[in-house]
């Protein structure tokens, strides 16, 4: 997912079998909003539920199946 400021994403495709550390890497995550927080900013993000298709209202048109990932 290119939108992700500190790649924590591999891009591998979603396997329910799996964990998700196979796909996300969540320190990256961590060690992002530590920094944030070091300079004294809001440490928040959510650039990757932003664009996730998932969770999108399917009568907008903009459900998984209508909607480009911004990646």
């Amino acid at each position: 997912m290119k939108i992700c400021p500190v790649k924590a994403f591999t891009g591998r495709d979603f396997v329910e079998s799996e964990s998700r550390e196979y796909r996300y890497d969540a320190r990256k995550c961590e060690d992002y909003f530590n920094w944030m927080k070091d300079k004294g900013k809001i440490p928040v993000c959510g650039l990757c539920l932003y664009v996730c298709p998932y969770g999108r209202k399917e009568e907008s048109g903009q459900g998984p199946r209508n909607r480009t990932l911004a990646s």
